[in-house]
């Protein structure tokens, strides 16, 4: 079984302290075995792939778990993969740059004006005009996930869902979402196990991961 995570910040492991030696690498050498998909996959007796990338939107989610099942799933046609899919805040944008062939995230933004790029560009204009409640950014998170949803669904891939970053309504009801309306970062204040730079620490990994698992068993949602 590959678990296949797509998140932000928080499925990348930001934050957490690099250790090479127990890298599970996929293109990037810095996705760590102690962040959330790492500890989970260890608790399923299966590997991982973690396709999070810092600042994501919840439409390049959606778009990288399209790109993954176009482009790479035919590599693993002999293999279970659970897409394990840590939703972020619905105020982030994410574009794809043609010049570069890159994406770029909303963040980018600001650090943009401070070298006088983006000045007065239309992508600078979206992220100013769309903020936590505008309802363009909540139509694309509610885009993306009923993309992710039923891809999977009409696939028959097994997916695990949870709101990584930032408070959600979820306007439909979806299988295998552990929270749709909570924001899981709120516990792990509350437990203290975040640090100043906003990230999880190892415990507050750890903490996601046994809340996973524990939903995973409980819904039966994976044979065990």
């Amino acid at each position: 079984m590959i678990l296949v995570g797509v998140g932000c910040s928080v499925t990348e492991g930001s934050g957490l302290v690099k250790d090479p030696g127990k890298d599970y690498v996929y293109n990037t050498p810095y996705r760590l075995q102690n962040c959330w998909l790492g500890q989970l996959s260890q608790q399923l007796g299966a590997t991982y792939i973690n396709l999070g990338d810092a600042g994501g939107s919840n439409f390049y989610i959606g778009q990288q778990v399209a790109s993954f099942i176009n482009y790479e799933m035919h590599q693993y046609s002999n293999k279970q993969l659970v897409f394990c899919i840590g939703w972020t805040e619905i105020a982030r944008t994410s574009w794809w740059h043609e010049d570069t062939f890159h994406w770029i995230h909303s963040k980018h933004i600001e650090q943009g004006r401070e070298r006088n790029k983006f000045q007065n560009s239309f992508k600078e204009w979206v992220l100013d005009s769309q903020g936590d409640e505008a309802g363009g950014n909540q139509a694309l998170t509610d885009s993306a996930k009923l993309l992710v949803n039923s891809v999977c669904a009409s696939r028959k891939i097994p997916l695990l869902q949870f709101n990584a970053l930032g408070d959600h309504h979820t306007y439909h009801e979806y299988e295998n979402y552990y929270l749709p309306n909570k924001n899981t970062l709120d516990y792990l204040k509350q437990d203290q196990l975040i640090p100043d730079d906003g990230h999880p620490n190892e415990l507050g990994h750890r903490d996601i991961a046994s809340r996973l698992y524990n939903f995973i068993k409980e819904h039966k949602i994976l044979q065990l």
